[in-house]
């Protein structure tokens, strides 16, 4: 910076800094008091025109190019966002023993967020979901307080910040260690969504098409485990996937966990190119159902890693957690 100022001398100055440029770049609409200000600068700029000030031609909204600029991750930004991942996958993996030794989500939260601060995270990306039993199948469960036995699912979804990057990340596992039946199937209906989407994340994809994707295959899984009845065109079509996956299966990831730039440009999605970093989290939530056998109920399970497209491919930023039901169930075991 060429100039520093007293903050009193904010409504001085501004104007004459105002006169020296030809575009004026600003976020408009994020600030009521600041949106007033910039405009009477700009009313003294124009009262004073015979004096030789003059007025920015052109006013230009900032957040769009920043956030355009913000899509595409550098060398630096990359390593950061690689060392948040680290972080967060030590804390999972963390979290996943030491559920097993307690019985309340507070007890694991605390845990999975000291061993973040441990390693050198300043702090959470987002609020930390912990989610046992039935609060798996409450998308963005953040009560955090209940107690659990060793016969449930568990669900952790959270995320280190690393100077000023975010990870984020979703592990679903048994709190006994071993998935009963049902709770392998629908694991493993969600894990093979996932590795679906993953295969498809390269430079020409996008958003829509992940999507897509992924509502094929839940349909595809739901009906080969009987929760679902019917053709899977037609199923696709009347959306019978929304009362068991009723999210999107990704967004963008950087300094914010849900970070800025658009998925869409106003006439197609945005296809994905190198350097940009996203999350890949599809998953299976079943509420109670009259209409389906109780051995489903409140089984919610997500899977999600966050990552980078490459030139041909894409990097997974969140590598090394236990992903099978067999890595899970051996992880645990030992």
């Amino acid at each position: 910076m060429n100039q520093a100022f007293e903050l009193n001398e904010l409504d001085k100055q501004m104007p004459n800094i105002f006169a020296q440029c030809d575009t004026l770049y600003f976020d408009f609409g994020e600030n009521n008091e600041l949106d007033q200000k910039l405009f009477t600068w700009i009313k003294q700029l124009k009262k004073q025109n015979r004096i030789g000030k003059r007025v920015p031609e052109k006013l230009h909204f900032l957040a769009p190019i920043v956030a355009q600029m913000r899509l595409y991750k550098d060398s630096i930004e990359k390593s950061l966002m690689r060392e948040a991942g680290r972080i967060s996958v030590l804390a999972h993996k963390t979290a996943m023993k030491y559920a097993q030794q307690h019985n309340h989500e507070a007890q694991v939260t605390a845990k999975l967020e000291y061993t973040m601060h441990q390693h050198g995270s300043e702090r959470t990306a987002f609020g930390s979901i912990v989610a046992s039993g039935a609060n798996t199948c409450t998308l963005h469960y953040r009560e955090n307080n209940q107690s659990y036995n060793n016969n449930v699912l568990m669900l952790i979804d959270a995320g280190a910040e690393y100077q000023g990057y975010a990870s984020d990340i979703t592990t679903t596992f048994p709190t006994g260690g071993v998935f009963n039946e049902e709770q392998k199937a629908i694991y493993q209906a969600v894990l093979n969504t996932h590795n679906a989407v993953l295969e498809q994340c390269k430079p020409g994809a996008d958003f829509d098409s992940l999507h897509a994707l992924s509502c094929r295959q839940i349909c595809i899984e739901l009906r080969k485990l009987g929760i679902l009845q019917g053709e899977v065109e037609d199923l696709i079509t009347n959306k019978a996937y929304q009362r068991y996956y009723m999210h999107r299966i990704g967004h963008w990831i950087g300094c914010d966990v849900h970070d800025v730039g658009n998925y869409h440009d106003g006439n197609a999605w945005l296809p994905l190119q190198k350097d940009m970093a996203l999350t890949v989290e599809p998953g299976i939530y079943i509420f109670p159902n009259k209409d389906l056998d109780e051995k489903w109920w409140d089984i919610g399970v997500r899977i999600e890693d966050s990552i980078l497209i490459t030139e041909k491919g894409y990097e997974n930023l969140t590598p090394g957690l236990p992903r099978t039901v067999e890595e899970i169930e051996s992880f645990l075991a030992t």
